[in-house]
């Protein structure tokens, strides 16, 4: 107990906020993180230390009061912060850069993306720096787009076409039309893309710049080391990583794009497991949907589900919290899902997503899971300003059909935009 104590007064020292961690077997433990030891958890819970091994961990996420939604990270780290595993104070809010990266297998969707600050780069690659951390470098070959200075939702950002083997920069042209120049980019500073066309070397300033797309970008084949993890930071990033360490208030990852990216304990958000036995409800892809408005036809929808993100192609957050994964419905949406192989329970929260608040119409939903046509959990009406239910199927089995249903509660749907997040289907033979 002598050797935690240190750990404890640190952590309660930096004002990080409680997080609620939730088990496999669905207990749920508040409390404060204090240090990743051999492979478990230390939490206080109020003066009580819980150790949860890293085996059981589920999912966890900060506590409303300690979270900022949709917040843009801070200004990039000081030069002198730029050794290993500096952490960066936290000087004013700047508008983010949004870096994407390639998907695993091939699959561009999969891809991080991190919502952070363009310092600079050459030839090679991007220098960049997200939420708190010294920057670091990530080669041309890995990143898929660059959408600096955001001004557009990202879903739309994203279908941003890029040239095949080359590099294609997209600028907004006055007048609003849209204008792409091919070629290879030769460098990227915190200001300026110079790219080589068959025009010759072009500068582009970045203030000016919708998106840059990179061509033949693949993922980095790396095995990543620690707790398999999807995290969420609070600035918007998200990215599939290994918890390697935790302790003094900072955390450390490794990621496909930063062997060792330490960050403050308070810019994580949630994380959710990947480890084997584990499947993100996310990562499925529907072999049905059925989206309809309240009053007219199908044809009138207008707010199609988005994968990780809200249905306006914003970051997925609920109560406060950004989430580190989840789908993005509005009222009212069938999403039908073959199970996987091994598959034995369903563990998904739903709720209301925070830019409900932004909107003049009332928001309400219901969420409800159904097995093979019979409804298996319910969540009951969620209106505006309620927290979110976490529903779990049991007794599952592959090849089963999955539908989960967001509708509008029976009183229309002008507000009613949701997300059904943190779900995880955890298979047979990992089950507690």
């Amino acid at each position: 107990m002598a050797l935690i104590v240190p750990f404890l007064c640190l952590a309660l020292a930096a004002g990080d906020g409680d997080f609620r961690v939730e088990t496999r077997d669905g207990t749920q433990v508040t409390g404060q993180l204090v240090a990743l030891r051999a492979g478990e958890l230390i939490l206080d819970d109020g003066g009580r230390e819980r150790r949860i091994p890293g085996e059981d961990l589920l999912l966890l996420a900060a506590q409303p009061d300690s979270a900022r939604p949709d917040s843009t990270p801070p200004d990039p780290a000081r030069p002198e912060q730029e050794a290993a595993g500096a952490v960066a104070d936290e000087p004013e809010e700047l508008a983010p850069d949004l870096l994407v990266l390639a998907g695993s297998a091939g699959r561009r969707d999969r891809g991080d993306r991190l919502w952070g600050r363009l310092l600079g780069g050459d030839a090679f690659g991007l220098t960049y720096s997200v939420e708190g951390s010294a920057p670091f470098d990530v080669p041309f070959d890995h990143v898929e787009r660059l959408l600096p200075r955001l001004s557009r939702p990202v879903d739309q950002l994203i279908r941003l076409e890029g040239a095949g083997l080359d590099d294609r920069v997209w600028q907004l042209l006055d007048g609003g039309a849209l204008d792409g120049v091919t070629g290879v980019v030769d460098r990227i500073s915190s200001d300026n893309v110079v790219l080589d066309s068959a025009l010759g070397p072009l500068g582009f300033d970045v203030d000016t710049l919708l998106a840059v797309v990179f061509g033949s970008t693949e993922a980095p084949d790396t095995t990543l080391g620690g707790l398999p993890v999807v995290v969420r930071l609070k600035g918007g990033s998200r990215m599939e990583a290994g918890l390697r360490d935790l302790r003094d208030g900072v955390v450390v990852l490794q990621t496909r794009f930063a062997e060792r990216l330490a960050v403050p304990l308070h810019a994580v958000a949630s994380m959710v497991s990947r480890r084997p036995g584990t499947v993100l409800l996310a990562d499925l892809s529907p072999t049905e949907v059925v989206e309809w408005p309240a009053l007219g036809t199908p044809d009138d929808f207008l707010f199609p589900w988005r994968r990780e993100l809200s249905v306006t192609g914003r970051s997925l957050s609920v109560s406060g919290i950004p989430r580190a994964t989840g789908l993005g419905v509005h009222a009212n949406a069938r999403l039908v899902f073959d199970l996987p192989e091994g598959t034995r329970s369903l563990r998904v929260s739903v709720g209301l997503v925070d830019e409900v608040h932004e909107l003049p119409a009332d928001a309400s939903m219901r969420f409800t899971v159904l097995v093979d046509g019979q409804s298996r959990a319910d969540s009951g009406v969620i209106r505006e300003g309620d927290p979110p239910q976490v529903l779990r199927v049991d007794r599952l089995s592959a090849g089963q059909r999955l539908e989960l249903l967001a509708d509008d509660a029976g009183d229309l749907d002008a507000g009613d935009r949701g997300a059904w997040f943190d779900g995880v289907i955890l298979l047979q033979e990992d089950e507690p």
